[in-house]
């Protein structure tokens, strides 16, 4: 009797642990197909993808799958990868963007002690126009951008594969695959307790 609970017990878990693996998937795909750069927040984790761009070559390369986590900003220190959040101007339309460079230096308003950083990519030829502050607050009159979070983890193979599932006919077959292994998954598992069951009843 014991036993059988204790199956049950772990058929609920596999069954939750599936789920929740299939619903974060299917949730970051289909994010990831209306806007790369959009991020999926997990519990204080950020999963971003690189932009196109070589500013943090070889380091970090397009497509790339970075995890950022939310740290105390004050820990801060230079040579930090983190993630900002900032605005540039696309096709003549200013649109939020998600950028990943290193921290090169900060800056201290002597009257209001804030703090700010100065950040710039490997390969950039020069720092980042705007400062960096926790909460994007001006720093001495002058437009900031916003720190979301430090760079603790990145995956180049993940990456391509997100990448890969980028294509909206991709997303369709995958979100559609999952679903199909969850019915199928659904019809063997009466099949399985129905023999079991058998299996009891002849011992």
């Amino acid at each position: 009797m014991q036993k059988t609970k204790g199956k049950k017990v772990r058929g609920i878990i596999n069954w939750i642990v599936f789920l929740t693996i299939a619903v974060f998937l299917a949730a970051f795909f289909i994010m990831q197909a209306i806007s790369p750069q959009l991020p999926l927040n997990v519990i204080g984790v950020g999963f971003f993808t690189i932009a196109p761009t070589q500013s943090m070559e070889p380091d970090l390369t397009h497509n790339d799958l970075i995890v950022v986590r939310r740290t105390d900003f004050s820990s801060l220190e230079i040579g930090d990868t983190v993630t900002f959040k900032t605005e540039i101007r696309i096709r003549g339309i200013m649109q939020e963007v998600y950028i990943t460079h290193n921290i090169a230096g900060y800056r201290v308003c002597v009257e209001s002690g804030q703090r700010a950083f100065v950040t710039r990519g490997i390969n950039a030829g020069g720092y980042d126009r705007n400062l960096m502050t926790e909460d994007g607050t001006a720093f001495r009159g002058s437009a900031t951008n916003t720190f979301v979070g430090v760079v603790f983890s990145s995956s180049r193979f993940f990456g391509n594969l997100f990448a890969y599932f980028r294509s909206p006919y991709a997303t369709l077959a995958a979100i559609l695959n999952m679903f199909i292994l969850m019915i199928i998954y659904l019809m063997v598992k009466p099949e399985k307790i129905k023999k079991d069951k058998l299996k009891r009843g002849e011992a």
